[in-house]
């Protein structure tokens, strides 16, 4: 796997790949030449969309990686970078493939797509591929269910029952230890047993949880957080003042003991628990009157998850990452705009964790799209059907 994002691969990257004579393996495969969707032959037309199925699912049922077509191998390891002319251009061909994907595997599968002009014909196609927390994924081409794939450094395999099962427990397990961690440090912050001693009890608190964190296979030291501080503010205020313990690095914005307006912590295993205070306001600044939501926080999420995902990538932690925004102490807060005459009914939980969500792509667009439906939750619970300050395009609003 090429350790950059996928977005920002280049030329010059792929060059490297022949001059070092990189090989294959487990999260890295060459193609010379694209799949054959067009064929002519019914039955070869068939074999090839089950082959770019079949390879992409082994990678999401393994441990991710990336697919680079128009990359010529010889024993494995690449020797040319040959690239390849798509028929009706890159941006139809990376369409095609994602309907294919959408409608081909169940579950669907998380991947991104960028190409890399060799001249003015030939391009070659990067296919990042992300390990999934909700697999195994299977091809169902042609509303058959057909087989389950997986991948090791020979390539990819079709997985047999112990794979499978095993497979199947260890999403099923994942999925358990995410959602008890979570629950247990938002019932902490709720009981006034936050990382520090908060200022308020209305807080907005986020937590980014890589795939691999209760893995063992993340261990972040101190001096390794250090080189990635620009990345780690606080959500709405800076923070220049780490605190280190055996468990990772808390962030604040000065050291001493008093109460403060939130926080953020980075633990060994790469977990990020950033808490807020500002979750709610009140009209004129007068604290006798109904609390309201603070519009604003949401943008501030977006920006800061996007510094989060860049210290990942920094630090070579994969993706994707799990997302939740939780709010704690907001028993009575109003969501409510009064310029767009919107006003909601007032929460009635003191805590809501909204629904997890995955992060891979650090662009703005793809992560307001991603937080989308954990802020549409949020507008439920007060009365409205989607929340307004996330456009369809991503873009997150203000106000």
């Amino acid at each position: 796997m090429i350790d950059k994002s996928v977005q920002e691969i280049c030329r010059s990257d792929l060059e490297s790949l022949v001059e070092n004579g990189v090989s294959e393996g487990k999260r890295l495969e060459f193609k010379r030449e694209f799949y054959r969707l067009d064929s002519t032959n019914p039955g070869d037309r068939d074999r090839q969309r089950r082959e770019i199925l079949k390879d992409i699912s082994a990678f999401a049922n393994c441990s991710g990686g990336d697919l680079l077509i128009g990359v010529e191998e010889s024993q494995g390891k690449a020797i040319r970078i040959s690239g390849f002319s798509p028929s009706n251009g890159a941006d139809n061909l990376k369409l095609r493939i994602h309907e294919l994907a959408q409608r081909g595997l169940q579950p669907r599968v998380p991947f991104s797509l960028h190409h890399v002009d060799i001249d003015e014909e030939n391009i070659v196609l990067v296919v990042r591929i992300e390990r999934s927390r909700i697999g195994p994924h299977r091809i169902v081409l042609n509303g058959e269910q057909g087989q389950f794939w997986s991948r090791n450094s020979g390539g990819a395999y079709e997985m047999d029952v112990d794979d499978l099962r095993q497979a199947f427990n260890s999403s099923a397990i994942l999925e358990d230890l995410v959602s008890e961690f979570r629950h247990s440090r938002v019932e902490a912050i709720a009981n006034g047993e936050a990382m520090v001693a908060l200022l308020r009890k209305a807080c907005l608190v986020c937590h980014l949880i890589p795939i691999d964190a209760f893995s063992n296979r993340i261990d972040i030291s101190p001096s390794e957080v250090n080189r990635v501080l620009n990345f780690l503010p606080m959500i709405q205020r800076d923070g220049c003042a780490p605190m280190i313990d055996e468990y990772g690095v808390t962030i604040v914005a000065e050291r001493n003991n008093t109460p403060k307006f939130g926080y953020l912590n980075i633990q060994r295993n790469g977990v990020i628990e950033a808490v807020d205070t500002g979750v709610v306001h009140f009209r004129n600044g007068d604290e006798s009157t109904t609390p309201l939501f603070t519009y604003p926080l949401i943008r501030e999420v977006g920006l800061r998850i996007k510094d989060y995902l860049k210290a990942y990538e920094v630090l070579g932690v994969s993706t994707p990452i799990l997302c939740g925004i939780s709010l704690t102490g907001i028993s009575g807060m109003l969501i409510a705009h009064f310029d767009r005459q919107m006003y909601g009914r007032e929460i009635s939980s003191s805590e809501i964790e909204l629904p997890l969500v995955e992060l891979s792509d650090p662009t703005p667009g793809k992560i307001g799209l991603a937080l989308r439906p954990a802020f549409d939750r949020l507008w439920n619970a007060a009365g409205f059907a989607n929340c307004p300050l996330i456009s369809d395009d991503g873009a997150i609003s203000s106000q």
